[in-house]
């Protein structure tokens, strides 16, 4: 099994990464700096990113999975491709948060609720506390939905 790294926390001791496996994982894991080196990966929940066939039947990765890393990268948000089309890339998106809880246990959370897609760019504040994102449909506030992350 192999393991793609995806992002690095601004601490420099936490890498994301997305398992690549011929058995169809492609999970979300983190690998932790040790004073011996690296951490062997520990997976993040149950997540399993979607994968989409092209016009040849074979599966394909999109390449339109935003990720957002906290400074010390206990909280990890994804922007995940809902619907894909091979001619025009990413239709709709959905949010998802994983937070480490104090036990050390990964818990996730779905962003945007009641069918709203999530638009391009999120953003997820440094100390991982606050996500702002934009929903798909006419907003006629013009302002961005705002989500804490407990």
């Amino acid at each position: 099994m192999g393991f793609e790294i995806i992002n690095i926390a601004n601490d420099g001791k936490t890498l994301i990464l997305r398992s690549d496996d011929a058995a169809g994982r492609n999970e979300l894991a983190v690998m932790y700096q040790t004073e011996d080196g690296w951490s062997d990966p520990e997976y993040v929940g149950n997540y399993r990113f979607q994968l989409f066939r092209d016009h040849r039947g074979d599966y394909v990765y999109p390449d339109t999975v935003d990720y957002y890393t906290s400074d010390d990268g206990r909280v990890i948000a994804i922007q995940q491709t809902k619907q894909f089309s091979i001619d025009y890339g990413r239709l709709t998106s959905d949010a998802y948060v994983f937070i480490k809880n104090a036990e050390g246990k990964w818990i996730q959370h779905q962003v945007n609720q009641n069918g709203a897609e999530v638009m391009r760019n999120m953003l997820l504040c440094g100390d991982g506390t606050k996500l702002l994102w934009s929903p798909l449909q006419i907003n006629p506030t013009g302002v961005p939905h705002y989500s804490e992350m407990k």
